[in-house]
């Protein structure tokens, strides 16, 4: 796979990340009663903590796309480094 390819998956998993973790903050700081602020987020996050293991697979899937996020970081930063540094380093002579 290309940099750039693998540099658009990684925006993706970011953006699914951000996503998850952000919920799953949500809900945790409204876990007490106190207000999200959002006027239909209160009712939906509500909804969510009423599931039972909710919270287990939120802190889950936010760990899962964390560790996946920082598997792709490393992958763009050496696709980036081989379509660099291959061809200076295995130039032709002469």
């Amino acid at each position: 796979q290309t940099h750039e390819h693998l540099g658009d998956q990684l925006r993706a998993f970011f953006i699914l990340f951000t996503a998850i973790y952000l919920i799953a903050l949500a809900v945790q700081a409204t876990a007490d009663g106190s207000s999200s602020g959002v006027p239909f987020g209160d009712r939906i996050f509500a909804r969510i903590r009423a599931v039972p293991g909710a919270m287990l697979g939120l802190r889950v899937i936010t760990a899962v796309l964390a560790l996946l996020c920082l598997v792709w970081v490393y992958r763009v930063g050496d696709e980036g480094a081989k379509a660099v540094w291959y061809f200076r380093l295995h130039a032709p002579t002469g």
